[in-house]
């Protein structure tokens, strides 16, 4: 008798390969924005560098306001071959001419604006951390003073040590959780700084 054939169960998918085949349009329309918040801010500094004409950098931040009015809706039925950067790019030289399009190449490499974009995007869940962390602070604060007479022990190597009360402990808590937010506070310095001009690692000669 022949011996059933071997079934083989399918690899599944990485994670990590799932989430850029199967990124979610809210995701797609969130990344598209940021870049083009960071594409405003490079045209307005070349126009105000006299790096580039006025009345172009003018036709390509309506192109960019359109884009962004509409959802970036034009892209959706684009296949995204090289990332979503080039796809955005592309129709912008496409509809408004290489001249006015490829402005947006000027001193600023894609390395510059994935970094800026990636920055961008952590502002708000890091708020988010740093509200939570300062409103358990806060509570814990507060019940402290609420048990600032009720006794406990304190505990050393595992093992009732020396007398305290629930107050002190919990304002112990607080003090450590405070050097936590101040590393947070630290960390978000970074967050303001921005790393447009940096030109993949090799900077850049033009006077931005």
């Amino acid at each position: 008798d022949r011996l059933p054939a071997k079934r083989v169960k399918p690899n599944p998918i990485d994670p990590r390969a799932r989430r850029l085949l199967f990124t979610p349009a809210e995701s797609w329309v969130a990344e598209l924005r940021l870049i083009a918040e960071v594409d405003r801010a490079h045209v307005t500094m070349l126009a105000s560098r006299e790096l580039i004409p006025r009345a172009e950098a003018i036709q390509l931040l309506r192109a960019i306001d359109r884009l962004d009015a509409d959802n970036f809706e034009l892209l959706h039925t684009r296949a995204s071959t090289r990332g979503l950067y080039l796809l955005y790019e592309d129709h912008l030289i496409a509809s408004e001419g290489a001249a006015v399009g490829g402005l947006l190449q000027t001193a600023r490499s894609r390395n510059d604006l994935n970094a800026t974009t990636f920055k961008l995007a952590l502002r708000r869940p890091f708020a988010r951390v740093l509200l939570a962390l300062l409103r358990l602070q806060a509570d814990l604060l507060a019940r402290a003073r609420t048990f600032a007479a009720i006794l406990m022990p304190t505990y050393t190597h595992g093992q009732p040590a020396t007398p305290g009360t629930l107050g002190h402990y919990l304002a112990g808590v607080a003090q450590a959780l405070g050097r936590d937010i101040q590393g947070l506070l630290d960390a978000a310095r970074d967050l303001d700084r921005s790393p447009l001009g940096a030109g993949a690692a090799g900077g850049t000669s033009v006077p931005i």
